[in-house]
């Protein structure tokens, strides 16, 4: 077992919120009107977890993942938070459990924290579950459940008992002042960027699989992947479970993995394809050699799919928010204990680790077979590794904004920043950016080759192609939000999603 750092356990309660319906009302009111929404709805959230003492953890555009020191505050808040939301047009569903948890850097893991998700994903809209440890912690108190049964949650052997939240209601706090109107565009787009494989979980309610298209020929379109070809159109397009999330190439095939809790396999030659289950929320994905390599980030753990027989392997505790894969092994980030860590694609077994400096949040990754680049979204820096020392190469290079992913091509490092919508080129023999492009509407998966650069503008709803000296080639638009790529001998592929 890989272990990484921990520091002393704690008790808290864990509470996980999510809204109901977002890509419906996404697509009701449009990305200016949806945004506009999502910047109501997390301030209204925030001053309610400010009024019942919470500590926000992490949060994507409609979810939040906080801690509190007593149970009790942490169910009135999701009641307030409930209700809070109601005059926005909006309805929320709650998930709260009790325990210890582990800090990991400045946030917390743990099996109470994997728990409080699971009843998240459990509960219907406008309902708060909370499990019977919560139950039991506030006896005594005002507050009022409903039994909801014993439950079985992926990853727990035993079955747990939950209890629906019937009240009482809070009293109303006092209404926000309206966000002024000549806010800058900039500013309110880094007000809710998205945070990586754990906005992934909040956003969709983890561990619901739906079925696949079964569409012999599908449209393109959401949950499915689509194929860019040499003349910058949609070539095709292959159906795969709900909510893709990260995509690679390798083996022979392309594989998609779904916040579904799936990967699928497309044949790159037949595009039939072979479906594997209990991967849990990934994070980011990898194939080189015989394995598929999958992180599931929000979790705290990694899984290995064989290529050869499509089958899940093994999976360990260890935090990945990406991984770079190569046959020497693969190359992950761990933003919460800053550091990257070095793994053989063979054994699982740990090779090496690069402690970075505190605070520099290593989120994208990628290698060009010797270097080893890692975009550190909080230090808005980008490091070099060498492959065989483990050894940082010269000084951070810095960014003007947080990085997101980054790729490698034409003598070139490219990082996007989805905050900035920016793209850089960096050159690598001066350490410095070389070009700053501003390149759409939060750019955020970046793919290269010898070929150009591609990089998926989750906004405008396009994929825009770049000439390796950062000329603009083309932009194909997508129906629906871009959300990774991967480049294949036939083309460049798209996984598409709702949200």
């Amino acid at each position: 077992m890989i272990r990484r750092g921990r520091g002393e356990r704690r008790l808290a309660t864990v509470l996980f919120t999510d809204i109901v319906s977002s890509t419906e009302r996404a697509v009701e009111l449009g990305d200016r009107g949806w945004r506009a929404l999502l910047r109501r709805h997390q301030r209204t959230v925030r001053a309610e977890l400010r009024r019942y003492a919470g500590h926000e953890v992490d949060s994507a555009g409609d979810g939040f993942f906080a801690t509190f020191a007593q149970p009790a505050q942490a169910v009135r808040c999701a009641l307030a938070i409930r209700q809070a939301v109601r005059p926005l047009g909006l309805s929320v569903r709650s998930g709260v459990h009790a325990g210890e948890v582990e800090p990991i850097g400045p946030k917390v893991g743990g099996v109470a924290v994997h728990l409080a998700a699971r009843v998240l994903s459990a509960a219907e809209p406008d309902e708060i579950l909370v499990t019977s440890t919560v139950r039991e912690l506030v006896a005594g108190s005002e507050l009022v459940f409903e039994d909801g049964g014993a439950r079985t949650f992926k990853g727990f052997e035993d079955r747990w008992r939950v209890f629906r939240v019937i009240g009482p209601e809070p009293s109303a706090a006092a209404p926000l002042a309206e966000e002024p109107a000549g806010m800058d565009a900039r500013a309110r787009r880094m007000a809710i960027a998205a945070g990586g494989v754990i906005g992934a979980a909040l956003v969709t309610g983890v561990l619901i699989v739906l079925g696949l298209g079964g569409q012999a020929a599908p449209t393109a379109g959401v949950n499915t992947v689509v194929q860019i070809d040499g003349a910058n159109t949609i070539a095709s397009a292959v159906a795969v479970a709900r909510a893709p999330i990260a995509l690679s190439a390798g083996a022979g095939a392309l594989w998609v993995a779904s916040e579904a809790g799936t990967v699928t396999r497309i044949d790159l030659d037949t595009r039939a394809t072979q479906v594997v289950g209990g991967v849990g929320i990934p994070s980011a994905m990898a194939v080189a050699g015989s394995s598929a390599w999958v992180a599931q980030g929000y979790e705290g753990r990694i899984s290995r799919i064989d290529t050869e027989t499509v089958e899940l392997r093994e999976t360990l505790e260890l935090h990945g928010r990406r991984i770079a894969a190569t046959d020497e092994g693969i190359w992950m980030t761990d933003d919460l204990a800053d550091r990257v860590i070095h793994l053989s694609g063979v054994t699982f077994a740990e090779l090496g680790t690069v402690a970075l400096q505190a605070g520099s949040g290593p989120r994208g990754v990628a290698t060009d077979g010797s270097t080893v680049w890692v975009a550190n979204q909080r230090s808005a820096t980008l490091i070099r590794i060498d492959q065989a020392s483990l050894a940082t190469v010269g000084h951070p290079i810095g960014l003007g904004s947080p990085p997101t992913e980054v790729a490698v091509a034409g003598g070139s490092v490219w990082v996007t920043s989805l905050e900035a919508d920016t793209l850089y080129r960096v050159d690598p023999e001066q350490g410095r950016v070389a070009a700053t492009i501003e390149v759409c509407d939060e750019p955020d998966a970046i793919a290269a080759s010898a070929d150009g650069v591609w990089v998926a503008c989750r906004a405008d709803r396009v994929v825009r192609r770049f000439g390796l000296d950062g000329s603009f080639v083309a932009d194909v638009a997508i129906p629906g939000v871009p959300c990774a790529l991967a480049i294949v001998e036939d083309g460049v592929w798209v996984a598409i999603r709702g949200e």
